[in-house]
């Protein structure tokens, strides 16, 4: 560790390019906040003869209809596409649809009344559609949610069978259900509201609260479809406050907020990189989520070595505890993200893990 770099920017690290240390095959040479960052090639890079571009540059495009005209006149080589868009494109040869190991979910904050309660968490989840949510807002092939580990995650690395197949034979189906999947959950839902806000002191009549999300389309598209359901369906009025990505993760970081719109992308390939973020005390667990049940079954999991049935057994009952018993944050989606990409772009590569694009071997080949 560069204990020097550390000391001298550890309040902050990664807000600007100065702020940064580098050892990959680019550098950001320029970061023009809310317009674009350029990358160019690391000299010191120890593999940078096999580094074909000398330049590439992001551009920071909130409407993606600007971005798709940049596209289609040639301005930009690569555009992800928003779910009213995506039908539009899907027959072209250039459309490409990629499944990221990604979840997005509601984050409840535990020290805003009401939402240590579990009933209100609870209702509020029940009472969202997910299935109309992502066919008719994401339309991207993005899946419903009803866990934390995305579709497709392995159990462990190497596994056979996933870790939601794991979870949904060791507790015989998904964690929960919603309106879309069982229509009698929403008087269930009106129940547990009204259950949930009695025991927290709140009249029903009364109960008002904040959403705060992102300012970019899918997400503000999102927010609106979130507000209808909880008014459609629970009767409850809510605000929304849109704020940049920066701006948000601020807010949530000091705790103000009382239910955000936000996500979490795997770092590696395991259930570790999900189910430690809601440890009590953890760096993200920005909603103060605790519960010894959960911490206690994340400590059988990581102490089970390689004894990998046993240890997916514990992280399965740990997001078990998390969603099914606690609903400590409610799943929306798991995304999908569909794109154009110019045919002339070679050898630019998607992760499901960690950054989602690596752009070591990518040429242009005009």
């Amino acid at each position: 560790m560069n204990e020097r770099f550390y000391a001298e920017n550890r309040e902050k690290y990664a807000s600007e390019a100065s702020s940064l240390l580098y050892n990959g095959p680019f550098v950001i040479s320029e970061w023009v906040h809310g317009s674009h960052v350029v990358l160019t090639k690391n000299p010191n890079y120890w593999d940078r003869d096999s580094v074909n571009l000398e330049r590439v540059t992001l551009n920071v495009l909130k409407d993606v209809n600007t971005a798709v005209h940049l596209y289609e006149v040639g301005q930009i080589d690569r555009v992800v596409l928003s779910g009213d868009l995506a039908p539009k494109y899907r027959q072209r040869d250039d459309y490409h649809a990629f499944v990221e190991y990604f979840t997005y979910f509601l984050m409840f904050n535990f020290e805003k009344p009401p939402f240590q309660n579990a009933k209100v968490r609870k209702a509020l989840a029940y009472a969202v559609d997910r299935k109309s949510y992502v066919e008719t807002v994401l339309q991207n092939g993005s899946p419903a949610a009803y866990g934390l580990v995305p579709e497709g995650e392995p159990a462990w690395a190497g596994a056979d069978t996933t870790f939601r197949d794991w979870s949904k034979k060791m507790f015989g189906g998904p964690l929960f259900q919603d309106v879309g999947g069982n229509p009698s959950l929403k008087e269930e839902a009106k129940k547990l509201l009204e259950e949930g806000l009695r025991e927290s002191g709140i009249p029903l009549e009364k109960f008002r609260f904040t959403l705060l999300h992102d300012d970019n389309e899918t997400a503000r598209k999102a927010a609106e479809f979130l507000k209808a359901s909880w008014k459609q369906n629970l009767g409850v009025e809510v605000e929304l406050k849109q704020v940049t990505f920066k701006d948000r993760l601020a807010r949530m970081r000091r705790g103000d907020f009382e239910v955000a719109y936000t996500r979490w992308g795997a770092d590696y390939n395991d259930p570790e990189t999900w189910l430690g973020l809601f440890e009590t005390g953890g760096a993200f667990n920005w909603g103060k989520y605790a519960n010894p049940a959960y911490d206690h079954a994340l400590a059988l999991a990581r102490s089970a070595g390689t004894d990998y049935a046993k240890r997916t057994d514990a992280y399965a009952e740990a997001e078990k505890i998390l969603i099914r018993d606690d609903m400590g944050i409610a799943p929306l989606d798991h995304r999908a993200v569909a794109y154009l990409q110019k045919p002339y772009v070679q050898g630019l590569f998607m992760r499901a893990t960690g950054a989602s694009i690596e752009l070591k071997w990518a040429k242009v080949a005009r």
